[in-house]
């Protein structure tokens, strides 16, 4: 490996510090992606609440000689499931700045 060549992430899953290339990440159709939806029990004065959180994959669409990989929403198909289909991630708004804010979620699931 030559110094500054960039390295794809397929290449370097097990190594840390090493630069990847996140939109091979983000362009594959086997990961599961959580868009935010709506807001839920979310307080505007305290800025701390809940977003509403769907499940969605990238599907293969071809018509017109057109291919496209647009976002669909779908089910979790895996048992047991990997992941919820629909959850509710709880979150608080810092505002640190005039120009900078920190936005804190728990990193693991309440027991």
């Amino acid at each position: 490996m030559l110094k500054g060549e960039r390295i794809t992430m397929k290449d370097t899953t097990h190594l840390l510090n090493v630069q990847i290339d996140p939109p091979e990440y983000f362009s594959g159709t086997r990961h599961n992606y959580f868009f935010l939806t709506a807001l839920k029990n979310f307080d505007t004065g305290s800025a701390q609440g809940g977003v509403f959180c769907k499940r969605f994959r990238r599907k293969f669409r071809f018509s017109f000689n057109q291919e496209m990989l647009p976002f669909e929403e779908t089910q979790g198909w895996e048992f047991p499931p990997d992941y919820q289909n629909d959850r509710i991630i709880n979150l608080a708004v810092d505002f640190l700045t005039d120009n900078t804010l920190r936005i804190r979620t728990p990193t693991k699931a309440a027991s």
